[in-house]
């Protein structure tokens, strides 16, 4: 079995006013309140 090296992730939050996340693999779902994103280390809920 192959081991893959796990990609670096990270999230930045701005004075409550702008998101990023970096290191996302997949989306499962975004809206004005919420995003569910996966990265290489598992998922990522964030209420805003």
């Amino acid at each position: 079995m192959e081991n893959k090296a796990k990609k670096a992730h990270s999230l930045y939050l701005e004075n409550r006013s702008g998101l990023k996340l970096t290191g996302v693999t997949d989306v499962d779902s975004f809206d004005e309140e919420n995003v569910i994103a996966y990265t290489d280390y598992g998922c990522n809920s964030c209420k805003l």
